[in-house]
């Protein structure tokens, strides 16, 4: 089972939308067998997007720009995974949530754009 998942319950069905600490450090900590977990793999697929591009550093710093609206250096989960989109990286759910447990240290709904450009490039 996975987020974004559709489960079946007593006749219901039900959207994982998230999954509890344990089962999160669990999920990361075995990203070989979680590989949508992978956070490496998740960063090479948004970098594959940018390979047209003359430089990483170039499409990273286009792609930040674009995904920051209001240039506080934070963006929401909703409008960074429509931003995604919006470039043509298409993330599964699962993938979406490992790479907001990245970046959204304080879980206060945002990601930081700076640590995911850092990531982008490989520094």
């Amino acid at each position: 089972m996975k987020v974004g998942e559709l489960i079946l319950l007593g006749g219901h069905k039900f959207r994982l939308l998230k999954a509890d600490e344990y089962s999160n450090k669990y999920m990361e900590a075995n990203y070989e067998a979680f590989t949508e977990n992978d956070i490496i793999k998740i960063l090479e697929k948004i970098r594959l997007e940018g390979s047209s591009s003359p430089s990483i550093d170039e499409y990273s710093l286009n792609l930040i720009k674009s995904l920051d609206k209001n240039c506080d250096g934070w963006i929401s989960y909703s409008d960074f995974y429509d931003g995604i989109r919006n470039h043509g990286i298409f993330l599964s759910p699962q993938e979406e949530y490992a790479l907001m447990r990245k970046f959204d240290h304080n879980h206060d709904g945002k990601v930081s754009l700076e640590e995911f450009y850092h990531a982008l490039i490989g520094k």
